[in-house]
Parts: C-alpha cells; structure tokens; sequence
C-alpha cells in the first residue's frame, strides 16, 4: 500500500504562504523563493505542488474569491438568525485575519491595473452587496429598491473599511462600535452588552 497523497495539504499550506507574502509584498513583488521560505518548503516543491509564479497567483486569485463570495443565505435559519442578524454575523462577529485582510488589500491596490482582476474584486464586492440587498428583501419587503441598494453598498463599505484597519490595531477596539451601526443601517435594534453571538 503506498503512502498517502500529500498534495492537498502541501498545495494549502503553500497558498497560506502566498497569501502572507502577499500581505507584505504585494502581488507584483511576489516570488517564488518568498513563498518557499515563508511555506518551509525548498523552491522545487512549491513549484511541484502549486507551480510556477502565474500559477500560485491564479490560484492563489480562485482562493481569494471563493474565500471571499457571498455566503449562503439559507444558513442565517440553520444559525436560528434573521437574514439581516445573519449579515451583521457573517461580516462583524468574526475574528479578524490580518494576512488575509492584508493580501485582500494588496489584491485590490493590484486590480487598478489588471483589468481582469479588477472584473474578479468587483464581482465579490457586487455578490456581496447582493447577499446584503436579498437579507434586506427578506426582512424588509416595504423598503424601496433603491433604499436597499443603498443600505446594501453602505454596509459593505463599513464591513470592508473597518477590516482594512484591523492591520492598524485598531478593528477590536473599534468592532462593537462598526457592528452597531451596520445594525442601524439595517434596521435592527441595538445589541446589549448580554447578548450572545452564534456560532
């Protein structure tokens, strides 16, 4: 019987790398010796497991969308939450990543100047604006369309601007504050210091 295949975990662990050389390098300053440091892998292996630097990038690019989509909205019942207690959940009570906030920051500096790029961040961005706008239908059907696209820009706008300073320090400090005003953009009531968040 032979031994077990280890791609998928050296792949996983390779673009774990990538996404943290990216966080301090960018994408364009990206190399394949960084990524084989930063993984503890030699420059062979990565390029074995994961390829050459146009290929970590491109996968590196399919992690960070998928990551990155819209999550399901059939899950806010499963959680026992409102679709619009779902959206403040999904983008308020999760403990920050700083290299995955990093790179998805360096990822978006890069998309100014690759058109495909830019097309890839725009249709996360627009599908999360999309989960928040259906949330938004669910629970307020009165509301008129152009008041949950608005609320709906505005909330990811909040959601993606307080990550981007957790790398500052300053997102735990600030989280309470930018999860209650998101619940005011999306009329809800305010949370009090006993209740608990969902798993």
């Amino acid at each position: 019987m032979g031994r077990p295949s280890v791609a998928a975990e050296r792949t996983a662990q390779i673009l774990d790398a990538v996404g943290r050389c990216v966080a301090r390098f960018g994408l364009e300053g990206l190399t394949l010796e960084h990524v084989a440091r930063e993984a503890g892998l030699s420059r062979s292996h990565v390029r074995h497991y994961a390829g050459n630097k146009a290929e970590l990038v491109a996968r590196f690019r399919a992690r960070l969308v998928e990551r990155y989509s819209a999550p399901d909205l059939a899950r806010a019942a499963a959680l026992g939450l409102t679709p619009t207690e779902y959206v403040v959940h999904v983008m308020f009570d999760q403990a920050p990543d700083l290299d995955a906030d990093a790179s998805v920051d360096a990822v978006v500096a890069a998309a100014r100047f690759d058109d495909a790029l830019r097309a890839e961040v725009h249709a996360v961005y627009a599908g999360l604006e999309a989960f928040v706008a259906a949330a938004l239908a669910a629970d307020r059907p009165g509301w008129p369309a152009e008041r949950v696209a608005a609320t709906a820009a505005q909330v990811v706008a909040l959601e993606y601007g307080h990550w981007t300073m957790a790398a500052l320090g300053l997102a735990s400090a600030r989280t309470p504050a930018a999860r209650d005003l998101a619940r005011r953009l999306l009329d809800l009531p305010p949370t009090t210091a006993t209740q608990e968040n969902p798993t």
